[in-house]
């Protein structure tokens, strides 16, 4: 079951048609309930239609067409004109340009708070995660990152600084991870609602 809805079998050469059938016919239950829970996240991925709204970074803005290959603000600062001919193109531009400046504020921030230290902060386009943190500590954030809920944006930042110190998923990193964020499995499972944005500005 992938994050677009899309099921894919793969089965070797020598299997049957009558085999696979029996195969998927013996899991259709668990199909059908990750495929209700798979569309129920893509109903959460941004319409991009004119006059629809779109959270980025922060802010809500209004959705507006452009004729040309331009993506820019207009003069009420709320409205966010994309391509009509490119929309995701013309999204994943403009995040590229804000998002960066907003995840290091908050990087920043917690690292303070915290007594974390981190190398360098990158965005990028992630197909699979919100976020890296290298063994140089280098963080590398989602683009997608920017469209989830702000307290879901703090838990991923929070989550990745927890790397610089812990560099695995072990006990001694969720003890850190609970210490400067007591309700992260609350965040975590959240966050797990907005996982087709990944692939949605990961394409």
């Amino acid at each position: 079951m992938r994050e677009t809805g899309e099921i894919v079998l793969y089965a070797p050469y020598s299997a049957n048609q009558a085999k696979i059938e029996s195969i998927v016919n013996s899991k259709i239950d668990w199909i059908e309930k990750h495929s209700k829970i798979t569309n129920e996240r893509i109903s959460l991925l941004p319409t991009l239609q004119e006059g629809s709204k779109i959270y980025i970074a922060g802010k809500v803005y209004l959705i507006g067409y452009s004729d040309n290959n331009r993506v820019f603000l207009g003069k009420d600062g709320e409205t966010l004109f994309l391509p009509k001919d490119n929309l995701k193109a013309g999204l994943t531009a403009f995040i590229k340009a804000i998002f960066l400046p907003y995840v290091s504020k908050k990087t920043q921030y917690f690292a303070s708070k915290f007594a974390f230290n981190y190398k360098e902060i990158k965005v990028k386009k992630l197909k699979r995660v919100w976020g890296s943190c290298s063994v140089n500590n280098l963080i590398t954030y989602s683009l997608a990152l920017a469209l989830v809920p702000e307290d879901l944006c703090d838990y991923v930042v929070l989550h990745e600084l927890c790397h610089t110190v812990q560099k695995n998923h072990q006990k001694g990193f969720y003890g850190l991870l609970k210490l400067v964020l007591p309700n992260y499995k609350e965040k975590q499972k959240k966050l797990k609602e907005f996982s087709a944005y990944c692939q949605f500005l990961g394409g």
